[in-house]
């Protein structure tokens, strides 16, 4: 398939969040509220309903605007930084260890300009009123949990290589439906390893924004020492079912729609330049 070009990169990646953000929507803002609540048992429903009354129905959209956005940030720094940044010599390329510190080390520098746009869309699915929200954008300006976003990039793409190579070597070289089977399969145990990061992260945010109601944390050591200490290793895995579903049900999505759309984009650009 020929290169595409920077604009058409960005209809790509459009067409792709807009369908991942209205569809993901709903199970991540009730995800989000589960796995943040101070109250360990609390089920989906539970956090659907408490949404609900809040906010509304449409409540279980809020926040989708920001993470729609992410698009663009997120497209403009792939192009302009290198598709990998090495920081090991090509004699060490063949290592899995560094191709992954190499990967997260990329993943995380894209991420830089967008991740406020993520703070920002987490923020605005939680159940909080319009007074709570009024210094968001500063807040989400200032990073808060962002080692944690590394730490778990790191953990995650450590995960999906070992598994990856594991695959390999007891399973070969997969192909058709067990390909996908595969790659989905690696995504659930990468995602597993890596979620209590994410709740850290997440929590670390709640924190930056209610600042001013309790004291904050020194980082994100005593944070995940506050979750150990109310919840045990309960607290960090607070709504995975959720996590891991929305994780598929993305990656396939992706899968899918980036194939469709490549393809019958393409094949457009090849009628209107014939």
């Amino acid at each position: 398939m020929e290169s595409i070009s920077l604009a058409e990169q960005i209809l790509l990646n459009g067409c792709t969040f807009a369908f991942k953000s209205t569809f993901m929507a709903p199970l991540m803002s009730v995800r989000n509220l589960q796995q943040t609540s101070l109250d360990i048992d609390l089920s989906s429903f539970q956090a659907t309903r408490e949404i609900l009354q809040c906010k509304g129905f449409n409540g279980l959209w809020d926040g989708s605007q920001y993470e729609m956005l992410k698009f663009i940030p997120l497209t403009l720094s792939k192009a302009l930084l290198p598709r990998r940044l090495n920081l090991f010599p090509d004699s060490l390329a063949t290592i899995w260890l560094t191709k992954t510190i190499n990967a997260s080390v990329t993943i995380s520098a894209n991420a830089i300009p967008s991740y406020p746009l993520d703070v920002l869309s987490f923020m605005y699915s939680m159940p909080y009123d319009k007074e709570e929200l009024q210094h968001g954008v500063r807040i989400a300006f200032q990073y808060p949990g962002f080692c944690c976003y590394v730490l778990s990039s790191f953990i995650y793409h450590v995960s999906l290589h070992s598994v990856h190579e594991l695959f390999e070597s007891y399973l070969g070289p997969q192909s058709g439906v067990w390909r996908l089977v595969a790659a989905l399969t690696k995504v659930v145990i990468a995602q597993f390893i890596s979620y209590p990061f994410d709740t850290i992260r997440k929590h670390l945010i709640i924190d930056a924004l209610e600042q001013e109601e309790k004291d904050q944390y020194s980082g994100w050591i005593e944070c995940a020492g506050d979750i150990y200490d109310k919840d045990g290793l309960r607290g960090f895995f607070k709504a995975v079912h959720l996590g891991l579903l929305g994780g598929v049900t993305q990656r396939f999505t992706e899968i899918i729609l980036q194939s469709l759309v490549k393809t019958y984009y393409v094949e457009f650009r090849s009628i209107i330049y014939e």
